[in-house]
């Protein structure tokens, strides 16, 4: 896949556009985070990817501000997962928010997330709808640093 590497700012009534990559090979998930992100202004969904290569090549390329990863990724590789993907971005790209957003929301999951340097872990079934807020977290706090 080739892309451009180049960032750009696009500005909607003097804020930064943000972007958001969904990775996560739910359908249903993906359509429920869209439509979430739809009447949020300021924010575009750059990319969709359903398992960790796809992702790698959507990050690349769109350079998002925020990732919303699931844990559970159908792969080519078996013993790849969202953790394997987690920590590969953190090394990439430090400035990334990532937030977790799993079934797994066992503490073994959550406290290794954390480790590998994700900024939020939520739980799919109690905190779907913290999302849009923490976006807006996220956005003021990239304005803040901007300014």
């Amino acid at each position: 896949m080739l892309c451009k590497k180049t960032r750009s700012v696009t500005t909607l009534q003097n804020n930064p556009l943000m972007k958001v990559v969904i990775v996560d090979d739910s359908p249903l998930i993906v359509s429920r985070i869209r439509q979430q992100l739809s009447s949020m202004p300021a924010i575009e969904i750059a990319g969709i990817a359903t398992n960790i290569s796809s992702a790698i090549q959507v990050v690349e390329c769109s350079q998002p501000d925020v990732v919303i990863l699931d844990i559970y990724l159908k792969d080519d590789a078996p013993s790849s997962s969202g953790i394997t993907l987690l920590a590969m971005l953190r090394q990439s790209y430090e400035h990334l928010h990532i937030i977790m957003l799993t079934n797994l929301s066992d503490e073994p999951y959550h406290n290794k997330c954390l480790e590998l340097g994700a900024n939020f872990f939520l739980d799919k079934s109690s905190d779907f709808e913290r999302i849009p807020e923490l976006l807006l977290q996220i956005q003021y706090s990239l304005k803040t640093t901007a300014a």
